[in-house]
């Protein structure tokens, strides 16, 4: 199976959008949350990406995935599939 190929199989052949977003949870607007669940900054982040691209992307057809990341404690659940996910496409 080709290179083309491989890649169309990216949400049933759909342009995909990936946006990285590095977040902190020391920020102080999520520093509270993040006292008490260490993926706080890891959500809010992923909320507002979101909010701010999905519905405009899902408008003109294109997969949207957002791929947070907190500097300490690193990437997000499905940040780290959607990689692992690239990787394999690429290998």
């Amino acid at each position: 199976m080709g290179k083309e190929k491989d890649t169309k199989a990216w949400d049933h052949g759909r342009p995909t959008a990936l946006d990285v977003r590095v977040v902190s949870s020391l920020q102080s607007r999520t520093v509270q949350r993040a006292s008490e669940d260490p993926d706080a900054a890891l959500l809010v982040a992923k909320a507002e990406k979101i909010a701010t691209h999905a519905q405009a992307c899902h408008d003109v057809g294109v997969c949207f995935i957002p791929l947070c990341v907190e500097a300490v404690s690193g990437w997000e659940e499905e940040a780290q599939k959607t990689i692992l996910k690239i990787v394999h496409l690429q290998a």
